[in-house]
């Protein structure tokens, strides 16, 4: 073998390893780009999770007012989703769902919450907000109770921009 064979021979295993390289680190940046789009999606389940939650739970609806079967958008067209549900000492737990700057917030209130008086809407200091960003669009809106035997079910939907577009729809029945 001549040293213009092992050259070129080398030359043609470097070009290979080169390109099975490039082709694990493209490899590799798709694997994480998809890991971090399934987080995210996750992380937006898993606060439609704890809405749902929130919703089975609930006693009273505060605002917006649902009873005129429109969709609301809490946070942009309507006041805050507003809902009073049993703490875990028996209490009344005031918790408030809305947009802000596309993210969902789920906030929970000082127990003076009184959905007439503004100045009332005071978040309780020690308790963590749970948030998530890139949420589009959050839509409530009640469904006809004469379609559903006299039930009330909540249609809601959350466009999630990021992953691009998914659209989650539940229907949430409600025992108030």
């Amino acid at each position: 073998m001549t040293i213009l064979e092992v050259l070129i021979s080398g030359g043609l295993f470097v070009l290979a390893l080169a390109l099975c390289g490039e082709l694990a680190v493209m490899g590799i940046r798709s694997r994480n780009q998809s890991m971090n789009k399934n987080g995210e999606f996750r992380a937006n389940l898993t606060l439609l999770h704890q809405l749902q939650v929130d919703l089975k739970e609930t006693r009273q609806i505060y605002l917006p007012d649902l009873n005129d079967l429109a969709p609301h958008q809490p946070g942009k067209d309507s006041a805050a989703l507003v809902l009073r549900l049993p703490g875990p000492d028996g209490s009344p737990r005031v918790v408030g769902w809305n947009i802000q700057d596309l993210e969902l917030r789920r906030v929970i209130y000082k127990p003076d919450f009184n959905p007439a008086v503004p100045a009332s809407h005071v978040p309780q200091p020690q308790e963590r907000t749970l948030n998530t960003r890139g949420i589009g669009n959050f839509t409530l809106q009640l469904e006809p109770p004469g379609q559903n035997y006299g039930s009330k079910l909540l249609h809601i939907q959350m466009d999630c921009l990021d992953p691009a577009l998914q659209k989650i729809e539940v229907t949430q029945r409600l025992e108030l």
